[in-house]
């Protein structure tokens, strides 16, 4: 899910919707410190101060029908058809991190204007990146400052940072204990079904539907709880406090009419509890943005 590079065929998308996706489908990143307070990771360490290679932007052609929720595929940067909310989201906030009304604050054309945007990291960078944050290959997360770089060359970005109370979920094992007939610790020798999907060092099958017809269920396999609450993490941000360490294989009810994730994501039966926790974190606040400059 980190990192994702998703393309569809469309014929047509709202731009509420379009707003909607870019904003939950945004991998996990971290407030840059050229603006946070924090002490710079080593992801950020490493490309603070690198630029994109070769960046174009233009306003998309109204006849495309291609869509790419931005994500990095090998050394490039990508969106299509879509509002520059998403790269702005992108280069400031950790998934799970963006205050309530952020995207409502940012000008009209910001939210609804759509444009087709590639930048390109050098090859000399991508694997200096790749060496000093001994990765195999690049995520947004090391591009966060670069992405801030590049708005401010290109649509004059202003912003600064004021602190903010941000709601957040914590997952927790409830007064019983997990249930260990619905959380099996995983083996090394346990095979994986052939429809499973790997992500990171555990393994997820699609939603399927539920014995009453009214949820879907997700079957995971040697997923960490760490692992199982960045993939739930999505408007509201979950972190993982059962101080359990061993991989499991489980399966989760979805509630599709639920709005919170403590109530989309149904883990009472696993011995699992959500609490709701109040965060003080930097928000970002745009104080200027133009049109991108013409490349």
């Amino acid at each position: 899910m980190r990192g994702t590079f998703l393309k569809k065929s469309i014929r047509s998308v709202s731009s509420t919707v379009v707003i909607l996706a870019v904003s939950l489908t945004v991998s996990a990143f971290a407030i840059s410190p050229l603006l946070a307070q924090n002490p710079a990771s080593e992801n950020e360490r490493a490309s603070k101060s690198m630029s994109f290679d070769a960046v174009s932007i233009h306003p998309t052609d109204p006849n495309s029908t291609e869509l790419s929720f931005g994500g990095v595929e090998n050394n490039t940067f990508v969106i299509r058809n879509l509002p520059l909310v998403g790269v702005i989201v992108s280069a400031f906030y950790d998934r799970g991190k963006v205050p309530s009304g952020f995207v409502e604050t940012l000008p009209k054309w910001v939210r609804e204007k759509k444009f087709d945007l590639t930048a390109k990291v050098s090859s000399a960078d991508y694997e200096s990146l790749k060496r000093e944050t001994h990765q195999s290959t690049i995520t947004i997360t090391m591009l966060q400052p670069m992405l801030q770089k590049m708005l401010r060359e290109r649509c004059n970005l202003a912003v600064h940072t004021s602190k903010a109370t941000l709601h957040i979920y914590s997952l927790e094992v409830g007064k019983n204990g997990i249930n260990p007939k619905r959380m099996k610790v995983s083996t090394e020798s346990e095979s994986i079904p052939s429809n499973a999907i790997r992500g990171g060092g555990a393994w997820l099958t699609t939603f399927t539907k539920g014995e009453d017809g009214q949820y879907d269920k997700r079957n995971f396999y040697k997923m960490t709880m760490g692992e199982f609450a960045e993939h739930v993490s999505s408007k509201t941000k979950v972190i993982n406090n059962t101080g359990l360490s061993a991989r499991y294989d489980f399966s989760v009810e979805l509630v599709d009419s639920a709005r919170d994730v403590s109530e989309r994501f149904d883990v009472s039966p696993l011995g699992l509890i959500w609490k709701k926790v109040d965060t003080v974190d930097d928000e970002v606040i745009i104080d200027h943005i133009d049109p991108p400059s013409p490349n």
